[in-house]
């Protein structure tokens, strides 16, 4: 009897994500190599497989999946959405047509940044939010993107005070000390609320 395939249990990829990729991603098309910072239930790292790579293309998904130190209803969900994107993606790799090929990381993003081979031509920074980890990944992830390469950082509107339990610099202020030290090395793609994207001059 063949295994079930795990559902996603979460929409922020489909209402919040997509559209922006439908519209400004998927008609620059395909790409040969993806990586993305942040996977956990795997919805858009297989949606970018799926749109974005080009025949015998590859995604790369890298997350700790690191449940310690939180409470137990926290653990369970990150168990559980590691479960999920592993359920999701051995599927993917078992049934695509086009021969791409999707491979997770169970590991920190700096450590794999830092020893990675691979030069992906689109990257998406979705990992820890907190804005010593948001700069390292936003720099390393850049370090090695292809030259006209797309480099995506979500959740920008994160920022310091943004909400009562958010009383250190986020997302937002690491993405506003990038551009500012980069600013004449790329263009912008697209800029919204809680996204941008930018291609590597």
């Amino acid at each position: 009897m063949p295994e079930k395939v795990l559902q996603a249990t979460k929409a922020w990829f489909r209402k919040n994500v997509r559209p922006l990729w439908e519209n400004h991603l998927k008609p620059l098309a395909p790409f040969k190599c993806y990586l993305e910072i942040g996977v956990f239930e795997g919805e858009s790292l297989l949606w970018a497989a799926e749109n974005l790579l080009c025949s015998s293309g590859l995604a790369y998904g890298v997350d700790p999946w690191v449940p310690e130190g939180m409470g137990r209803q926290q653990s369970r969900r990150i168990n559980d959405a590691m479960r999920i994107s592993r359920s999701r993606v051995k599927e993917f790799n078992e049934t695509d047509k086009l021969h791409r090929i999707v491979s997770l990381y169970q590991e920190k993003s700096e450590g794999f940044l830092k020893k990675v081979l691979i030069y992906p031509d689109i990257i998406y920074v979705d990992g820890n939010h907190r804005a010593p980890f948001a700069i390292t990944d936003i720099v390393l992830s850049w370090s090695i993107l292809r030259k006209g390469g797309i480099l995506i950082v979500d959740d920008i509107h994160l920022r310091k005070g943004s909400r009562p339990f958010r009383l250190l610099p986020e997302t937002g202020e690491a993405w506003d000390a990038f551009s500012a030290c980069y600013e004449n090395l790329f263009e912008v793609v697209y800029k919204e609320e809680m996204q941008v994207a930018v291609r590597k001059l």
